[in-house]
Formats: C-alpha cells, sequence, structure tokens
C-alpha cells in the first residue's frame, strides 16, 4: 500500500492505492519461507516436522523450484529411515517431471549413491557407476557452466573404480574434477582420490606432491592426507633411501599378562585381548586405555570401514556397542552352514560377515541383510586368518599350504596365491598401500611383500631396539604405517614406528 498527497483546488487529498506484487512472486516467497522453515527444522534434528513442511511445500507450491528441494531432501529423509525404495521413487518423479533442472542432476547422482550404498556385488558397483556416468553427458557445462551435482558424480564415480581396480580411469575422472570444473567444495576430495590413483599406479612422487596441497587445504580431507604422507614416508621414502620402515621399536604403556589379539584403526587407535586376563582393552590415538571391559569370547578384532570396533565370539559376531550382530550357528540351520571352529572374522566392502572356520576349513560368507543367512564358502586345507587390502579384496591365509589366497569383492579367486616357506603362518595383516604382512609364529618373524608378491624383507625377531620377540601372537598396521605386534611370552604390546 502507499501513500500520495496530491494537491487540487487549494485541498490537500490523500489518495490510497493499494499495490500488489505479481502473483508469481508471492507464490516464490512463500514457498521459499516455508522451504527455509522446513530446512532449518532439519538443522535442528526435528526430523518428524521439517518432513511435514516439505510435504506443504510439495502439496500447496508443486511448481515451484522450492518443490524440486523438498523431494531431493525428502528422499534423503527416507534414506535416513532405511527407506531407499521409498527415496528413489521420490528421486525419479522429480527426474521424470523435471528432467532439465539441475535438481534433477543432484536426483540421478543419490539416486547412484543409494545403489552404491546398498551394493551387494560387482554388478551393483557398476550399476552405480553407470548412473553417475550419465551426469556429465546429460548436465554438461554448456548447459549449467557450473553444477555441483555434476563435480561430485565425477568423484564419485572415480572412487567406485578405484574399488574395481580401475586406476587408470578412476585419475581421469579425479582429473576432470579438478581442471575442468570451477573450484568447488569437492575439490580436495578430488586431489585426495587422484593421489590414491596415482598410488596405485605406483607414482608416489606425484601422489605426495598433491596430498601436500590438500594437507594446505585445512579441509575435512587434510587429515586423511596426512595420514597418507606419513606413510609415504615411512613406506617408500625411507626404503629409497636403503632405510628400514620403522626406526625405533617400543612397548606401549599398561599392563599385561597375556596379550594375544591386537587390531589398529586407520587413526592409530587399538582393540586388544589379553586372554590371561579376559581383558578386552581400547587404545585411544594417544595410547592411553580408553576403556577396558572383562570378556572370555573373543576369536578375533577388527575396525570395520568406519572404523566401527567389532569382535568375534564362537557363534558370531558385533560390535563392541552391542550392534549389529550376526548369528553364524542359526538354529535349524544346515550343519555345513555354521561355523564350528571360528578363528577369525570381518566384514566385507558390502556389508556380509566373513568367518574364518577351521572346523569347516573355509571361509564362510554371511549375508548381513537377511539374518545372518549363509551364502557362500571358500574351501581351503587349513584357513587361520584373513585381512583387507587397501581395495577392500579379501586376502585368506592358510597355515597347511603356507599360502595367500586373494579373492576380489565377488569373494572369487583372483591372480596368483602367495607362497612361501613359513614354518607356522598364524596371522596376516595389510595396510594402505596394498602391502601384506605375514606373522610365522614358530620364527617370530614377520614377512612383508608388495601388492605383487614381490618380497620386501622380514622383521623379528629382533627389533630396532634391542627387543627381541619370544611369543609373537598378532600384528596390525595403523593408516600411518605403524606396525604392533602382541608378544605373550613378553607380556608386551609393542609398536614399530
Amino acid at each position: 500500500m502507499k501513500k500520495i498527497n496530491k494537491t487540487a483546488s487549494g485541498w490537500i487529498t490523500t489518495v490510497l492505492i493499494l499495490t500488489a506484487a505479481p502473483v508469481g512472486a508471492q507464490v516464490n516467497t512463500a514457498a521459499k519461507n516455508l522451504l527455509e522453515e522446513a530446512q532449518r527444522l532439519e538443522s535442528e534434528s526435528s526430523f518428524a516436522e521439517a518432513d511435514d513442511s516439505y510435504e506443504m511445500v510439495l502439496d500447496r507450491y508443486p511448481e515451484s523450484p522450492q518443490a524440486q528441494e523438498a523431494i531431493l531432501a525428502l528422499a534423503n529423509s527416507r534414506i535416513r529411515a532405511d527407506e531407499p525404495d521409498e527415496a528413489l521413487a521420490r528421486l525419479e518423479q522429480l527426474i521424470s517431471t523435471h528432467p532439465e533442472s539441475p535438481n534433477a542432476a543432484a536426483a540421478a547422482v543419490l539416486q547412484a549413491s543409494i545403489t552404491r550404498r546398498g551394493a551387494r556385488s560387482i554388478a551393483d558397483l557398476e550399476a552405480a557407476q553407470t548412473l553417475l556416468s550419465r551426469v556429465p553427458l546429460l548436465y554438461g557445462p554448456e548447459k549449467f557452466e557450473t553444477l555441483d551435482a555434476r563435480v561430485e558424480s565425477r568423484v564419485r564415480r572415480g572412487e567406485i573404480r578405484l574399488l574395481l581396480g580401475q586406476p587408470q580411469l578412476a585419475a581421469l575422472d579425479f582429473l576432470q574434477a579438478i581442471e575442468d570444473e570451477p573450484p568447488s567444495r569437492w575439490l580436495p576430495r578430488a586431489r585426495l582420490g587422484l593421489a590414491d590413483s596415482l598410488l596405485d599406479q605406483g607414482d608416489w612422487t606425484a601422489a605426495a606432491e598433491i596430498l601436500q596441497r590438500v594437507v594446505d587445504s585445512e579441509s575435512d580431507e587434510s587429515t586423511g592426507a596426512a595420514r597418507r604422507l606419513t606413510f609415504l614416508h615411512r613406506h617408500w621414502l625411507r626404503p629409497s633411501l636403503g632405510l628400514s620402515p620403522w626406526e625405533s621399536a617400543r612397548p606401549l604403556g599398561g599392563e599385561w599378562k597375556k596379550p594375544s589379539i591386537i587390531a589398529a584403526s586407520s587413526d592409530g587407535r587399538l582393540l586388544v585381548f589379553d586372554s590371561g586376563t579376559n581383558l578386552l582393552s581400547i587404545l585411544g590415538s594417544d595410547r592411553e586405555i580408553e576403556k577396558r571391559t572383562e570378556t572370555k569370547t573373543v576369536r578375533d578384532l577388527w575396525w570395520g570401514a568406519d572404523d566401527t570396533a567389532y569382535r568375534a565370539t564362537a557363534e558370531g559376531a558385533r560390535s563392541l556397542d552391542g550392534s549389529p550382530t550376526a548369528n553364524f550357528n542359526v538354529q535349524g540351520a544346515d550343519k555345513r552352514q555354521a561355523t564350528k571352529n571360528l578363528v577369525a572374522g570381518g566384514r566385507g566392502l558390502f556389508g556380509h560377515w566373513l568367518a574364518v572356520d577351521r572346523g569347516q576349513s573355509a571361509l564362510m560368507a554371511y549375508s548381513s541383510t537377511e539374518g545372518s543367512r549363509f551364502f557362500k564358502s571358500v574351501p581351503g586345507q587349513d584357513p587361520v586368518d584373513l585381512a583387507f587390502d587397501h581395495r577392500s579384496q579379501i586376502l585368506v591365509l592358510d597355515r597347511k599350504t603356507a599360502r595367500v589366497s586373494r579373492l576380489n569383492l565377488d569373494l572369487e579367486s583372483v591372480g596368483s596365491p602367495l607362497n612361501d616357506s613359513w614354518k607356522r603362518a598364524e596371522r596376516i595383516a595389510s595396510d594402505a598401500a596394498g602391502n601384506v604382512y605375514v606373522l610365522d609364529t614358530a620364527e617370530n618373524r614377520i614377512d612383508l611383500f608388495d601388492r605383487d608378491g614381490e618380497d620386501r624383507g622380514s622383521v623379528g625377531p629382533s627389533l630396532p631396539g634391542g627387543i627381541r620377540l619370544r611369543g609373537a601372537a598378532d600384528l596390525s598396521v595403523d593408516g600411518e604405517g605403524r606396525l604392533y605386534i602382541v608378544d605373550s611370552k613378553l607380556q608386551q604390546v609393542i609398536v614399530l614406528e
């Protein structure tokens, strides 16, 4: 409303003029305000109220750009609720009704992310890769000079290609995200991926230069890049100068009676089981004991891909916070599908549970989505341990054949087995470059091989600093390449760094 004063025949006349904004502008303003309110509620974790507001945007302003954003938000809400099919339906609705919208590009990337998250086979990974490949083709720079979803699609496709063992194609994706796109929030992650693809191809020098740029960016990826740089210094620079990867060995603090199992996370946190006291200890990255729990049922320990801590028991596996759990001896199951003597465990990239069973002389695999249902076994002669390499492929150590076999993500044998003349090969580990460590408990020696099976030397029984192994029982490696050993006879947890 405007108020205008006019002078006419000596009289002061006030004229009120009602002004109205265009109807479309009013709609957009209301839709915008409602969307912002929904986003505020979501940021405060009031998810139910936020969903109601997003639905209101859709109901009242279905043709507005804000309605498209509301669909994306509701799809993410269904993902949080573990309802991927409902999320995919929402996204398909957006793509089919607004195919030329940049929000449709974001929806396509989210579709691929759901497919990747729910992947249970290599074929599923390839399906996610195909979805991501379409985004740069359908929403190229000729249509959108800048488009966050396009950059994200390149980065995520590169990460999948790394998992599929395609480092050269992955490097191309990361380079396109770096060089062909304007700088974005995805730049540090693209550089980190490029460094990883160069490491896969053995170009350590170029990888180190890129990692330093990621460290200097002070982004969320800086910590991971710094960890990789330390690893490169230890396992590439030092050996190139004729030095051992480890300068010293020292026992960690704490009272130990018979430490027998150890697992290190990427950031150096430790799980240690002491079979002499039946105590399971969690040590922080500062090596201080954060928690101790009394338990007798520990057959193995490991850290998941998301750094969740797990322990294996005779019957199954569970995270240390109690969930999720898996039962490998389901009542009424076929005896050929139940574990008899579980000695090691793990959780694969696709979420399935793995159990090394000496009683069955096999690696047993159980579904994580169907009540721990058995779905595959890989026979051996005397399998005793497993490890995951830098690309989540599975390494299985067989004591009788003195051999390490490699399985791909679909649990199929790939490549040639790694053989040696071990007397009693008991435990195995792998590191961020795919190097393989095998502990021969009869010799108190750890043999190191690169991912192609080439011998890289041995450690033990004498360690730097004067420590001599007497009863090495287990080993593990963290993200910086530090080597951890538990020795039951020395009653020590030892770190080589």
